[in-house]
């Protein structure tokens, strides 16, 4: 409910999962990656990366390459969708 900070985690598990991805492109060691969210609660609570969608997809796309989509409505509820996928077309898990 208050400030969210998930995103300050991903360098540092990149950091202990991958030692080398920062010399390497993403689909040398990821099928894929994801990040979704509900609409903040408090989003004048929330510290960069997080303060917009739109920061917290920039913050993705120094990573990744992916695409970002948001889906619902600000009547009802937002989910924030972000997906990195470098699977085969044909490969499904």
């Amino acid at each position: 409910c208050g400030r969210t900070t998930p995103l300050m985690a991903l360098e540092p598990i990149l950091d202990l999962a991958v030692p080398s991805w920062r010399n390497q492109h993403p689909d040398h060691y990821l099928k894929y990656a994801t990040f979704m969210r509900l609409g903040y609660m408090r989003p004048d609570e929330q510290v960069p990366p997080h303060m917009s969608w739109m920061q917290e997809v920039q913050h993705m796309g120094k990573h990744f390459k992916g695409e970002a989509v948001v889906l619902g409505s600000e009547a009802t509820s937002m989910q924030h969708v972000y997906v990195a996928n470098y699977l085969p077309k044909d490969e499904i898990i």
